[in-house]
């Protein structure tokens, strides 16, 4: 029953609209792989086993399975509402916070016949790139168990990496999904930000956040965009993947790096691009030059917004929120409103300006995801509640920010190199989500030759 899980999302999909198997069969294999190791259990804060039973039998009876996900069980990271249950967000107990809606999100998958397994571990309040929370600790990465899993999405990422569901919810504010999709070896994307409602989602930074998919494959993941995107009068994005069109790829300059990549990085990111440039693809040298500033930009944005939501717990309960977490909201309280309104002000411009100098020229960047490769986990705990942690969390992700604060659409993809995880960012154009789509499911091919 458990090898139903190794398939990708969109097989099991048409496995049970066909009627070839039943959604409680899929959530009876889903069930005994959670529960065949601590490890894999430990990827949930809470796991919702008797509603996903109730769910799938009810699904079961039902003649109607036209819903693009129907019958398939995912999970979500836990910082999203659900009605009357508590969101822990990876916190302490009095933080904790029970729902008077579902979010929206998690509303349109059940619309699209989903099954809900549960609610995934995280960085505490989503922040985090190394997936630790003080609260509830490490989850072990399913590639290398010495290694952490990134964040903040850490529970999403293992749990699809695992197999345990077939893709899962993510949010992504400056890495969260592209991290941890990276150093777990599977897709995860950051769609345009506006893209995806996000109401009933517990905010880190406002105007930064967005509401993702992680799965196997670019086209699972597509297929979760579709169901969380509002109706739209274009092709579904699953569809326009197919859609023929020359794609210009754009390969980022090493020198525009805002940190020099560690040599496997370095070495398995050119060993990708000469693999591409083998098969044909249109490949063509990309520089950005304010990588650097936009990065500084994307921290002012983040922090002065998280510090702010954050204000009132800092005031009165500044000592239950983990010291990693606490330091960086009260330095968000630091910056002065004026350099809080320029960095937003000059978002368009720097948006513009790449628009100009690279999209131009290119639908999609291709980067490295990190400069580093998951960390050991002993590495983290010796350096964790010291000075240096933070120093150390800024290197994981310094590819990523620059990308969220201009709120385009970002995506890593796994590379097959062996070892941990080493994920490639691609980057298209603002609301140019479904570009992205198509130029990762392009390369994800060329990859798996």
């Amino acid at each position: 029953m458990a090898d139903l899980l190794d398939v990708d999302l969109c097989t099991a999909s048409e496995l049970v609209s066909s009627g070839q198997i039943l959604p409680s069969e899929l959530v009876s294999a889903s069930i005994e792989r959670i529960e065949s190791s601590p490890a894999a259990r430990a990827c949930f804060i809470r796991f919702d086993k008797e509603g996903a039973i109730s769910r799938s039998r009810l699904l079961d009876g039902t003649r109607d399975r036209k819903g693009s996900l129907y019958g398939v069980p995912l999970a979500h990271k836990d910082l999203f509402s659900i009605r009357s249950e508590k969101a822990s967000f990876a916190t302490h107990s009095h933080f904790h916070l029970e729902g008077s809606s579902t979010a929206a999100a998690l509303a349109a998958l059940d619309s699209a016949g989903s099954v809900n397994m549960g609610c995934l571990h995280l960085s505490e309040f989503a922040m985090g790139p190394a997936g630790w929370s003080e609260h509830y600790g490490f989850l072990e990465n399913p590639r290398d168990p010495d290694r952490v899993t990134g964040g903040s999405s850490s529970g999403s990422a293992a749990a699809v990496a695992r197999g345990l569901v077939y893709g899962a919810l993510g949010t992504d504010t400056g890495g969260s999904i592209r991290i941890p999709a990276a150093f777990c070896g599977i897709v995860g994307m950051k769609p345009s930000v506006g893209l995806v409602p996000s109401h009933g989602c517990f905010p880190v930074s406002g105007s930064l956040d967005t509401i993702g998919p992680l799965a196997r494959t670019v086209r699972d993941c597509a297929r979760i965009l579709d169901a969380i995107v509002p109706e739209r009068s274009q092709l579904s994005f699953e569809r326009r993947i197919g859609e023929e069109r020359a794609i210009r790829f754009g390969v980022l300059d090493s020198k525009s790096l805002t940190v020099s990549p560690d040599g496997e990085v370095a070495d398995a990111f050119e060993s990708v691009m000469a693999a591409a440039g083998r098969v044909g693809l249109d490949l063509r040298s990309v520089q950005i030059e304010d990588l650097a500033d936009l990065s500084a930009l994307s921290a002012v944005v983040f922090l002065t917004e998280a510090g702010a939501e954050h204000a009132a717990r800092l005031h009165s309960d500044r000592e239950k929120i983990g010291p990693q977490v606490r330091d960086r909201l009260l330095q968000g309280l630091t910056y002065p409103g004026s350099l809080y309104l320029l960095a937003r002000k000059a978002r368009e411009e720097h948006l513009a300006k790449l628009r100009q100098a690279v999209f131009s020229e290119v639908d999609v960047i291709l980067m490295p995801t990190s400069p580093s490769l998951p960390p050991r986990r002993d590495e983290y705990e010796r350096l964790s509640g010291t000075g240096a942690i933070l120093d150390f969390n800024a290197r994981l992700g310094a590819y990523t920010p620059a990308f969220s604060y201009l709120g385009v659409p970002a995506l890593s993809l796994p590379l097959p190199i062996g070892g941990p995880g080493f994920g490639l960012q691609m980057v298209a154009d603002f609301n140019h989500d479904d570009m992205l789509l198509k130029a990762a499911s392009a390369l994800e091919a060329v990859l798996a030759r």
